[in-house]
C-alpha cells in the first residue's frame, strides 16, 4: 500500500513514550519509519510573549525560538529525504497517530492517482485541520483540493515539494508557511485518517471544550460543503435579480 513513497520519516524530540507509540502504531499499519532527532532549541518562559486567546485564533501568533526551532527541523528532515534522492517521503511528527483500522482501498486509490499526476500536488496531507477558510473542492473522491491546511503532523512530499519547502524561511510556523503559500499545490485525503495524540498547544491555550481532531474533522466536512453552500447562494441571488428585473 505505501511502496510509492520511497521514505518514512519520523521528527521526535526526544520523548520515548511518544517514540514508542507512533513506532507500534505505525507498525500496524506496515510502516518502518527512520527516526530524525535534531538537537532542540531552548523554549521560552516569558509570560508576557505568550500568544492571547485572540491571537491564537486569529493566526497572529507569535514564533519565537522553539516555533523556529520546530520549522527548521521539519527543513531539515525534508532536506535529508531530498538528499537520499527519494522521489516521494512520508513524514511525521512522533505524536500523529493513524486511525485503525485504515481504509485501505481509499489510500491506495489516493496513493495510485499521486503516483500518475505529479505535477498536480506538491504536498499531500493525510491529516489536517481547513482553517481560516473553509473550502475544499473534490479532485477525485477520495482527494479534496484545500486552501487552508493546518497540521503538520502527517504529510507526504513530492521532490518538486520537497524543493518549495527547503526554499522556506524559518521565521513563521511551519503549517502556516506552507498553508499560506500560494505555489504550493496541496491535496489531502478526505476523510483525514491521522490526528494528533496530544492537541497542538495554542491549541490548547484557547480552552475550548473540544478537542483539536474533533474540530479539525468537523472543519473538513464544513469545507467540502462550502463551495455547494455559495453555489446555491449565488443561483438564489441570480433568480432574486431575475425576479425583480420581471417586476
Amino acid at each position: 500500500m505505501w511502496k510509492f513513497f520511497e521514505g518514512f520519516y519520523v521528527l521526535t524530540g526526544g520523548n520515548e513514550e511518544r517514540k514508542q507509540r507512533i513506532l507500534k502504531n505505525l507498525g500496524q499499519v506496515g510502516i518502518s519509519p527512520v527516526f530524525f532527532s535534531p538537537p532542540q532549541a531552548a523554549k521560552k518562559n516569558n509570560a508576557s510573549e505568550k500568544s492571547t486567546w485572540w491571537q491564537n485564533f486569529t493566526l497572529t501568533m507569535e514564533c519565537d525560538e522553539t516555533c523556529q526551532n520546530i520549522a527548521q527541523n521539519h527543513i531539515k528532515m525534508i532536506q535529508n529525504a531530498y538528499d537520499l534522492g527519494n522521489q516521494a517521503a512520508l513524514f511525521f511528527e512522533d505524536d500523529a497517530e493513524f486511525i485503525l483500522p485504515l481504509p485501505k482501498k481509499k489510500i491506495e486509490n489516493a496513493i495510485k492517482w499521486l503516483s500518475s499526476n505529479m505535477k498536480e500536488w506538491d504536498i499531500f496531507y493525510f491529516g489536517y485541520c481547513q482553517y481560516p477558510i473553509p473550502f475544499s473542492i473534490f479532485k477525485t473522491k477520495d482527494i479534496v483540493s484545500v486552501t487552508r491546511p493546518l497540521g503538520f503532523h502527517c504529510y507526504a512530499l513530492n521532490r518538486s515539494g520537497m524543493e518549495k519547502i527547503m526554499s522556506m524561511g524559518t521565521n513563521d510556523h511551519i503549517d502556516l508557511a506552507v498553508s499560506r503559500n500560494p505555489d504550493i499545490k496541496k491535496l489531502a485525503l478526505f476523510p483525514s485518517i491521522s490526528f494528533q495524540s496530544v492537541d497542538p498547544a495554542i491549541f490548547r491555550e484557547m480552552y475550548l471544550p473540544v478537542g483539536f481532531s474533533s474540530v479539525s474533522v468537523c472543519m473538513e466536512f464544513v469545507s467540502v460543503l462550502m463551495p455547494l453552500f455559495l453555489l446555491l447562494v449565488a443561483l438564489y441571488v441570480i433568480w432574486w435579480f431575475y425576479q425583480r428585473k420581471k417586476s
